[in-house]
């Protein structure tokens, strides 16, 4: 059983390793285009994501031309990420173990709020954890997010590292990784639609509501007459009351609008009631694309379109 487990281990280990390799290249692709004479293009990226439709063009404009028909102004430009790929890659690690990672995630906000160090014992835990934990540390060291990191295999099994104090890497640790997490979901489920149906997005845009409130829509996209808004929590420092009446002019029906918290479990019935008061569909990373999936399914079974128009 033992060699079987020694096995298995290291197969996971080949296989993240051949995706930090594939990270490496992605960030030193990103970072090295500006050092190219005359302008010229960057060589595509390993993996690169599927074209958007210039997310600076009609794809992004889509989705801005349906929030300002519903009264809501996008206020200057939406949030961008440099070396997106790298990112993403970052992200969907993280979201993808997050059960394993989250603990060394909130030691690193925890030390980003005090200039701190993080700390973390792992002699009690499985294999997979110490796999998981390392890897995303060693990534992240080598991406510049964390300015000093150390695991002493034997006999401690003890990591320390020093989180950057840079407005990037507090970004990223601090909720950024899971609005990349919904924006390369989200992208994905359009672009496996095809261009038969008019769509669009934009993403961490900072919008202001007819009564002059201001706010920032993390998702927001627009499917043929279908309306999908996504909020990404990855805390628990939110009040989800003030999203009820957002809510309503943004998308209807009310499972149309997402509030993904990190944190949630399907199980959970107290947590639950944040939904209720925010008057959105609360799901957790496990089920988040099975929801939108569903959102996409919805419309195509019906011909598209919320159950019932926005106010205006």
């Amino acid at each position: 059983m033992r060699r079987m487990e020694r096995r298995e281990i290291w197969r996971r280990l080949a296989a993240l390793h051949r995706e930090m390799a594939e990270l490496f290249e992605s960030l030193a692709r990103a970072s090295g285009a500006g050092d190219r004479a005359g302008g010229e293009p960057p060589p595509p990226a390993v993996d690169p994501p599927p074209r958007e439709e210039g997310a600076d063009g009609d794809f992004e404009r889509r989705a801005v031309a349906c929030l300002e028909s519903l009264g809501i102004t996008v206020i200057g430009e939406p949030q961008r990420w440099p070396a997106e790929v790298g990112f993403e890659r970052l992200a969907r690690l993280i979201a993808n173990k997050y059960d394993n990672v989250v603990e060394l995630v909130r030691r690193i906000r925890h030390a980003q709020a005090t200039r701190g160090t993080v700390r973390l014992d792992l002699r009690d835990q499985r294999q997979d954890v110490i796999a998981d934990v390392t890897l995303l540390c060693d990534l992240a060291h080598k991406a510049g997010l964390l300015t000093d990191y150390c695991y002493r295999r034997t006999p401690y099994r003890r990591l320390s590292a020093v989180p950057s104090p840079t407005p990037l890497a507090i970004r990223f640790f601090g909720g950024g990784w899971l609005e990349l997490h919904v924006r390369r979901t989200l992208l994905d489920l359009l672009e496996a639609r095809g261009a038969a149906v008019d769509r669009g997005a934009v993403f961490g845009a900072r919008v202001r509501l007819p009564d002059g409130d201001e706010f920032e829509l993390d998702a927001f996209a627009v499917v043929g007459d279908t309306r999908i808004w996504i909020e990404a929590k990855s805390g628990h420092d939110f009040v989800p009351e003030k999203y009820a009446r957002i809510r309503r002019r943004l998308c209807r029906p009310s499972d149309h609008a997402l509030l993904l918290w990190a944190d949630h479990r399907g199980d959970d019935a107290i947590a639950a009631v944040r939904g209720a008061v925010a008057d959105m569909t609360l799901c957790g990373l496990a089920d988040f694309g099975a929801r939108l999936r569903a959102i996409l399914a919805c419309r195509e079974e019906d011909g598209g379109g919320d159950a019932r128009p926005g106010p205006r």
